[in-house]
């Protein structure tokens, strides 16, 4: 399925929304999907490895440096990249 239908799918399921807000809904819906995209590039063009510890998702750089970030920590730092660009 791609970007496109599955946004078509999600909105096809909230009936009870009028057109604006699907149109409103699905609009939310791409720009996230399209972050979701770019932060995963990110993640592997800056070489960022994870490692799971006591349930917790924690990343580095793939230099040896310790698992510090967590990946709402990395998304931040991304938005913040992205934004002044």
């Amino acid at each position: 399925m791609n970007k496109q239908e599955y946004i078509k799918k999600e909105c096809e399921e909230f009936n009870t929304m009028g057109e604006i807000q699907k149109v409103a809904f699905s609009i939310g819906l791409a720009k996230g999907l399209e972050i979701a995209e770019g932060f995963a590039v990110w993640i592997r063009d800056k070489g960022f490895n994870s490692v799971r510890i006591e349930g917790n998702l924690l990343w580095s750089i793939g230099n040896g440096s310790p698992y510090k970030h967590t990946t709402a920590e990395l998304l931040e730092i991304y938005l913040t990249e992205n934004e002044k660009k």
